[in-house]
């Protein structure tokens, strides 16, 4: 009987182990003037992401300014997702974007701004 007790509190431990894990494995970057022609146009973007798939309630902002003007600014919304992700494509010019992401979590009633992002190259080792 001693046994059948102490399992939950060791599936316990396992799974506050297994949350602090996925945590850490969270990645949030932005990326700007992304144009890898003719393969490919990514634009300015920023992403939260978790490798693990963990679905999370992330909401990301991505606000891009051309010449340190504001142009404009992506809102995800919030998503019960593993990938959130705010693009904008545009037409590949000598246009210098410079990108600000704003990565949210909504997690035990609370909302946390978990890291502010910024790119003015494409990033593509984030």
């Amino acid at each position: 009987m001693k046994h059948s007790k102490a399992l939950p509190l060791v599936l316990i431990l396992m799974s506050v182990s297994y949350s602090s894990m996925s945590e850490a494995a969270l990645r949030m970057f932005s990326r700007a003037n992304c144009y890898i022609l003719p393969y490919a146009n990514i634009g300015s973007e920023s992403i939260s992401w978790d490798p693990a798939l963990t679905q999370r309630r992330l909401r990301t902002y991505s606000t891009h300014y051309v010449r340190g003007v504001f142009r404009h600014q992506l809102n995800t919304g919030w998503q019960t997702t593993s990938w959130s992700h705010a693009n904008h494509r545009e037409i590949p010019s000598q246009a210098l974007w410079y990108v600000v992401g704003h990565h949210y979590q909504f997690w035990n009633n609370r909302i946390y701004l978990l890291r502010q992002t910024q790119a003015t190259n494409c990033n593509l080792l984030f």
